[in-house]
């Protein structure tokens, strides 16, 4: 005879500390074997005997528990199949501080139908939790559910997270995108939509631009784009006060490549695919984020309404060279070994490079006179 619910239950709350006995293989091994099964039909007996064979009682424990809720949340997925559309439900289990910030976020909101639960994207916790080993599951907000709910609980334990999510130190330590995007909205900019990419990504950005934060520099938005050309890069428009000769900064734009930097992984395999075309040379993840960190440092000291630093900073390596038409490039191109050739693309483009080289030490002693220019400039 099959499993049912209750006998799950009944075998989950008296008959775990068998696992403590058995010998055999590791937990890992134990979770191909309990994952190639159909639980639905599998029988008390049948699950004892293929995990005779494994050897670590905590593995066995937390797999096997795993297994068992997975089965306990799909029988109840099945009634609500079944249950009137406005149904509710709550999602019940421990609060403590062994809970996951999803089984928070889950809890915290308190009665929800089906659809609300799918329509916030959480379809995955109606049979899964919120992962391997979790305590939780949906229930029918009825009198006994709403008994084993703890929704205030979670409320204030977020509540009493949120200061770490959104502190300072935390740029680039987040392990939820979300909370990647919170510390950006709280700290950095006015609007964010990391949707486009993965909490690597949105970390390596968010850990570069707390430097703004830290001067008091706010952009406008942090937002992806579909160019092909596009990497990472800074759009900025200035806005010109009275008559005077001053501009100050209306709008910095962030923007990240849905396409090339979409996750870790793709960036990787872009700057990868970079360096072997000499475009960038030796660079990593933290110095693009320097070059366009250099971008904005150009951006928000422009000298008057049509000079931007980064068109001092080319008529300062003429001026230092004494050179004539053409032979700054020449100088140019020997930085541009160790750079790529970003460096030769436009007085722009030289000035973000030449920040990252001079952030990362490694300006050939022709340049390092440029540090001081750095140095001088607002953000840097």
């Amino acid at each position: 005879m099959p499993i049912n619910e209750q006998t799950l239950e009944s075998f989950l709350s008296g008959n775990l500390s068998v696992l403590d006995e058995i010998i055999g293989t590791d937990a890992a091994e134990l979770k191909n074997i309990l994952n190639s099964a159909t639980i639905s039909g599998m029988q008390t007996s049948e699950i004892l005997n293929q995990v005779s064979v494994a050897s670590s009682a905590s593995g066995q424990r937390a797999i096997l528990n795993t297994r068992l809720n997975t089965y306990s949340r799909v029988a109840t997925n099945t009634m609500m199949k079944d249950a009137p559309a406005d149904t509710k439900y709550v999602y019940v289990g421990p609060i403590d501080d062994r809970t996951r910030l999803e089984c928070l976020d889950y809890a915290s909101e308190g009665p929800l139908t089906e659809a609300q639960i799918i329509e916030n994207g959480w379809a995955a916790s109606l049979v899964d939790g919120g992962g391997i080993n979790c305590r939780h599951k949906w229930e029918i907000a009825s009198d006994e559910g709403i008994k084993l709910f703890e929704g205030k609980q979670a409320q204030q334990v977020i509540k009493n997270k949120q200061g770490n999510i959104t502190s300072l130190s935390m740029a680039g330590k987040h392990s939820r995108l979300k909370d990647a995007t919170k510390w950006a909205e709280t700290n950095v900019a006015k609007k964010v939509d990391f949707s486009k990419t993965d909490v690597g990504v949105a970390n390596l950005i968010n850990k570069q631009l707390k430097e703004l934060q830290k001067k008091g520099i706010i952009i406008d938005e942090i937002i992806p784009t579909k160019k092909t050309n596009d990497f990472f890069s800074v759009q900025a428009n200035y806005l010109t006060i009275g008559g005077t000769q001053t501009n100050i900064l209306q709008s910095i734009k962030f923007k990240y490549s849905a396409n090339k930097a979409g996750s870790i992984r793709d960036m990787n395999e872009t700057i990868e695919r970079l360096n072997k075309k000499g475009i960038i040379k030796n660079v990593t993840q933290e110095g693009i984020m320097k070059h366009e960190y250099g971008h904005i440092i150009d951006y928000i000291n422009p000298v008057d309404n049509f000079t931007l630093p980064s068109n001092v900073l080319n008529n300062l390596i003429i001026d230092k060279f004494d050179m004539y038409q053409g032979h700054h490039l020449e100088i140019l191109r020997k930085q541009s070994q160790t750079s790529g050739t970003y460096i030769l693309a436009n007085t722009e483009e030289q000035f973000a490079e030449m920040y990252r080289l001079w952030k990362e030490n490694k300006l050939i002693e022709e340049f390092e006179f440029v540090g001081d220019f750095f140095n001088s400039l607002r953000g840097s």
